[in-house]
């Protein structure tokens, strides 16, 4: 008997030797020449890895000594012997330095450079490698001529000791404008999941952009394809490429950009992960087991200056209810105030030295008359002296390279897309609770343009579609610019923002009369700011009040 205990004792402490450790997060990467490592790695790239960064060999390294299937610290190169600095490579420096000390991030990168994504769909690879160059067809063999296989195995090999948090693709080069991609990409990802047994409710896919326009990158078009990916893999994000320069041949980036880029996908992640609740918890005491809770309701803001407010802080602003919350969707470190995170609505509320604007009294006039167990939260992106080109990604970037340069400066704080930083911001939000309506003060810049509701349009229409959300769920508040009757400089606008509710569904104008501007004919005042956030509550409490909120 005392044996029989004994032999079970010893098979549990087997068992639990053998279990996964949940704090050992691995990652897998696959795509073509650019997650494979382009760029020239360089002494900073060797020296500090940090030994909870770790890479799988996913193929036999013998000048480095490593073995297919063992994990050695992640000091580059991390897919082959002969491949270079990847995203991969500070992805997981940004992970191990901003998670606790406690996790450990290990990656897996399969990466053939220059093969279309069929090279990974098991039921094309085949077909595709009989008519590759024989160059590709080399690289191929590394693996088999199955890298999809190898990537599967590997990461079997991995579940053993961690637990996989998320997959990273760069690829596209070669499929470049192919409309079909993010449908076989699915295939891929969806095969990825069932065999190796994950939850893609858990596990996202992170998905790079190519060189982009602004970058004069040669496959900049497929961008616009890769901007589909989230509307057709539930859970999976788009890793931004803008202002990341190329290596110099416009398709693979520079070492910097891959520093840089992969540091973007870490970002993402990391905010993911925070909101699965595998971070430290945040100033709201919202979230509810990570359920959206009905009772927070979340605004959206964006325009430029009176947007990103002009009005002097003063004493009376300072003391705000604990029911009002504001998340940066920038760092603001000289108020300790990191992104992505929710913190009571205490202005500023748009950047660190923004002053202010309609939204502070806007969700402090919500709280004030919606009942107590509602809780206001909202995000502002603004960015002063903008045209309403800033903020639709088609034209972003052609607007921002003859834009002067103290306006490049503030779009810099967004990396260069502030549309980007409002929808990432956004998708974060939704974890915790409920969009309501999204609030837009913008038009000086544009002042009489005619096109401008269409060109609102535009924007709101791909917001919508970004979040899951329809006309029915959310209401466009917008607001006039300064007055004629305050003298404002721009007030012939507001011919043209009286226009938006008949383009735009669910839309209502705010109106700016009797409220003064700080003498310049364009900026409100703090008591006009105040008022004028208290207008944009009232048609907010209307709406809600009609919809039986």
């Amino acid at each position: 008997m005392k044996g029989m205990i004994l032999i079970i004792l010893l098979a549990l402490i087997s068992l639990n030797i053998s279990a996964p450790d949940p704090n050992f997060h691995i990652y897998l990467g696959f795509g073509q020449s650019n997650m494979e490592g382009n760029a020239k790695i360089e002494a900073q790239d060797t020296a500090n890895v940090s030994p909870r960064f770790k890479m799988m060999a996913a193929v036999d390294m013998p000048s480095m000594g490593r073995v297919k299937g063992n994990w050695y610290t992640a000091i580059p190169p991390l897919c082959r012997e002969n491949t270079g600095l990847t995203p991969l490579d500070y992805f997981g420096r940004e992970l191990v330095e901003k998670l606790p000390e406690e996790i450990t991030v290990g990656v897996i990168n399969v990466a053939v450079a220059g093969c279309s994504i069929d090279m990974f769909d098991e039921d094309k690879s085949q077909a595709y490698l009989s008519t590759a160059a024989d160059w590709l067809k080399g690289i191929a063999a590394l693996y088999g001529n199955h890298p999809y296989n190898v990537l599967v195995e590997l990461g079997k090999k991995a579940q053993q000791e961690g637990v996989i948090k998320g997959i990273l693709l760069h690829q596209g080069e070669s499929n470049n404008g192919d409309q079909n991609w993010p449908n076989n990409v699915k295939i891929i990802y969806d095969r990825l999941i069932s065999d190796l047994g994950l939850d893609a409710t858990k596990v996202p896919l992170l998905v790079g952009e190519m060189v982009n326009a602004d970058q004069g990158g040669v496959c900049a078009w497929h961008n616009e394809v890769i901007a589909k990916v989230p509307s057709v893999i539930p859970n999976s994000y788009v890793i931004k490429s803008n202002g990341l320069p190329s290596g110099g041949d416009n398709l693979h980036f520079s070492a910097q950009s891959y520093r840089d880029f992969g540091k973007r996908y870490a970002e993402t992640m990391l905010s993911i992960l925070e909101t699965q609740g595998d971070d430290t918890q945040t100033d709201s005491t919202i979230i509810d087991d990570n359920k959206p809770n009905p009772n927070f309701h979340i605004y959206l803001a964006f325009g430029q200056s009176n947007m990103d407010g002009a009005g002097e802080i003063e004493t009376q602003d300072l003391t705000v209810s604990e029911r009002f919350k504001m998340m940066p969707a920038i760092d603001f470190p000289s108020k300790q105030r990191e992104k992505w995170k929710w913190y009571t609505a205490v202005p500023p509320l748009c950047r660190e030295t923004s002053g202010l604007s309609p939204c502070d009294y806007f969700g402090r006039e919500l709280v004030d008359k919606l009942s107590e167990e509602i809780t206001v939260g909202i995000i502002n992106v603004a960015v002063p002296g903008c045209s309403i080109d800033l903020f639709d990604q088609d034209k972003c970037a052609n607007y921002l390279s003859t834009a002067a340069d103290w306006l490049q400066n503030f779009a810099k704080l967004y990396n260069n897309d502030p549309y980007q930083s409002l929808i990432d911001a956004a998708k974060i939000a939704q974890k915790d609770g409920v969009i309501k309506g999204i609030l837009l003060h913008q038009g000086e810049t544009n002042t009489g343009d005619p096109n401008w509701p269409e060109n609102v349009k535009i924007i709101y229409d791909r917001m919508l579609a970004e979040l899951g959300l329809k006309y029915e769920d959310v209401a466009l508040l917008v607001g006039e610019v300064v007055n004629a009757d305050s003298g404002g400089a721009c007030a012939a606008h507001n011919e043209v923002i009286a226009k938006v509710p008949s383009v735009i569904p669910n839309s209502y104008v705010i109106k700016s009369n009797g409220l003064a501007n700080k003498g310049d004919g364009l900026h409100f005042t703090s008591e006009s700011y105040r008022i004028f956030g208290k207008r944009y509550a009232e048609t907010m409490l209307q709406v809600l009040n009609k919809e039986g909120n």
